[in-house]
């Protein structure tokens, strides 16, 4: 996922050059920082119909030291990009914010490194925001799917409710971080264009929609659509939409939503012709109206291990399909309990991508 394996990384920078179909191979991505998406804890509060985290073990996460050792390795070795994406964040709150500080510092030597994290937003209350505040994260995602009814349908009653309250309760300067992100089904459909005229009005200007990924039958999944149709649902919201000063993201992964990927070069809203990239790695077709910014982004090839690097609660190295299966360690490259994260990657490239 081009766009934060599971968020949305503060989405695309300024486009640093165009770039072709063909140049997007696995050496493009040599000199691209690298993307870590990391597990604080492997618990929530909620029991969403549409997670995709199969892991099941919920002890022997990593401490906060352990983590703040990988991150100044993985900075040495090139990294730029860190993602908190869950399960649930704040549930682990200090352990969080302690990493976010040390990150934080490290942003202070390192411009271009960024961080964040993904929630849903129903424990934001008035500590944990004032303290986020003074953290000034780079991003942060809250997970909206959705008009009230499509989004409880998802998340549980009365969610909606909880998540738009602590929303309006944000600062200005926390207003503008954050990225309301919407995973696109068959039950959130219905509430999909709701969002952005909404949340506009509460000052939040950044969105983004991500398809439904399922490793299920899909004749056994009531989330499922097919791609060919999600694509479709987002080409008329590109055509009805008109909140100026908004942009939006639609987010593409190479092993999940590939189909979905190239039904959006089918109906023209990636223009393979067209292609940029920013600083971050992440290859993109923007489409402007009326002040209102639509980014598609591509992807040419599997990043897993190349640019992308998933990292368990309790250290297991991956990427992120793997944690679709319940045998999740098997699937896992290696443990940074065991081996360190330089060299669990570099034998994982000696064996081949």
């Amino acid at each position: 996922m081009a766009i934060g394996l599971s968020g949305s990384n503060g989405g695309i920078g300024p486009a640093v050059r165009c770039v072709r179909p063909d140049e997007i191979t696995e050496r493009f991505y040599d000199r691209i920082p690298l993307e870590i998406s990391y597990f604080i804890n492997n618990v929530c509060n909620l029991n969403c119909a549409h997670c995709y985290v199969n892991y099941e073990k919920h002890s022997g996460g990593l401490s906060a030291e352990k983590w703040k050792g990988l991150f100044s390795e993985l900075i040495g070795i090139g990294a730029r990009t860190f993602g908190n994406v869950g399960m649930e964040p704040l549930l682990s709150w200090r352990k969080t914010r302690e990493i976010m500080l040390f990150l934080r510092d490290q942003k202070t030597k390192i411009p271009d490194l960024r961080f964040g994290l993904v929630t849903n937003g129903t424990l934001m209350d008035n500590e944990i925001v004032n303290e986020m505040a003074e953290i000034s994260p780079d991003y942060i995602d809250v997970s909206i799917d959705g008009n009230e009814a499509t989004h409880d349908a998802i998340r549980g009653e009365g969610m909606f409710e909880k998540t738009m309250m602590n929303l309006e309760t944000l600062t200005d300067s926390l207003k503008k971080k954050v990225f309301i992100s919407f995973t696109l089904n068959q039950i959130t459909a219905p509430g999909m264009e709701a969002i952005v005229p909404q949340l506009a009005k509460l000052g939040i200007r950044h969105f983004l929609i991500s398809p439904y990924a399922t490793v299920q039958n899909v004749q056994y999944d009531h989330l499922w659509m097919p791609a060919e149709e999600m694509a479709q649902l987002v080409s008329r919201m590109t055509e009805n939409l008109n909140v100026p000063g908004t942009s939006i993201y639609v987010k593409s992964d190479y092993d999940t939503s590939r189909d979905f990927m190239e039904a959006l070069v089918d109906l023209g809203l990636i223009d393979l012709k067209n292609l940029s990239v920013d600083k971050y790695g992440v290859v993109f077709s923007l489409h402007e109206k009326g002040g209102q910014k639509f980014y598609f982004n591509w992807l040419g090839v599997r990043t897993t291990f190349i640019k992308d690097v998933r990292i368990s609660h309790d250290g297991f190295v991956s990427g992120c399909l793997d944690m679709f299966f319940k045998d999740y360690p098997h699937r896992a490259i290696g443990n940074v309990s065991n081996v360190s994260i330089t060299e669990t990657l570099r034998r994982k490239s000696s064996v081949g991508k």
